[in-house]
């Protein structure tokens, strides 16, 4: 509760820079750690939850990001849901 708005961003983008540089398969990027988090109201029932909404609330650091991160979230869903299953 004592966290200056300075102190905030800086957790922001340290938080930010670890998720975006995270060693592993976007698919797993995207099921685990914040992006989950803030990809949420993309899913199927479109409802932004209270964690979505709070992370992205003045987050400078995650602002930008935001309509590569959609798409990346689009791209990983269609590669586990395919929506256009082959004829077999």
């Amino acid at each position: 509760m004592s966290k200056t708005t300075a102190d905030i961003r800086e957790l922001d983008e340290l938080v930010i820079f670890l998720s975006e540089n995270m060693p592993c398969p976007h698919i797993v990027k995207y099921r685990a750690g914040i992006y989950p988090l803030i990809t949420f109201s993309l899913g199927y029932s479109r409802t932004v939850t209270t964690w979505e909404s709070w992370i992205k609330q003045d987050n400078n650091a995650l602002l930008p990001l935001i309509p590569r991160i959609n798409g990346e979230y689009a791209a990983v869903m269609e590669a586990l849901h395919p929506t256009h299953l082959t004829a077999v």
